[in-house]
């Protein structure tokens, strides 16, 4: 599963998420209404492990946003507040 800590965020906050297996992944965040405002990893591909990923949310206005994580074996979207 997916976490995210801080969350709410101000600024920055880490997506802490594993792989099963060796996976071709995407990171992104969206906004309230699921439209995309941020590409963070785009087709990347990552070996079978643990990971966390920085993300940098301080460029958003404060509110609701989603961070999705998709590829062959994960699919996990994580609900977080930008304070």
């Amino acid at each position: 599963k997916a976490l995210l800590y801080p969350n709410p965020v101000s600024n920055l906050t880490e997506l802490q998420y594993v792989l099963e297996e060796d996976d071709v992944i995407s990171i992104a965040v969206y906004d309230a209404k699921y439209q995309l405002v941020q590409s963070v990893v785009n087709a990347q591909t990552r070996l079978e492990g643990q990971y966390a990923q920085s993300l940098d949310l301080s460029s958003l206005t404060p509110g609701l946003y989603f961070v999705s994580v998709e590829g062959g074996s994960i699919n996990e979207t994580v609900k977080v507040i930008k304070k």
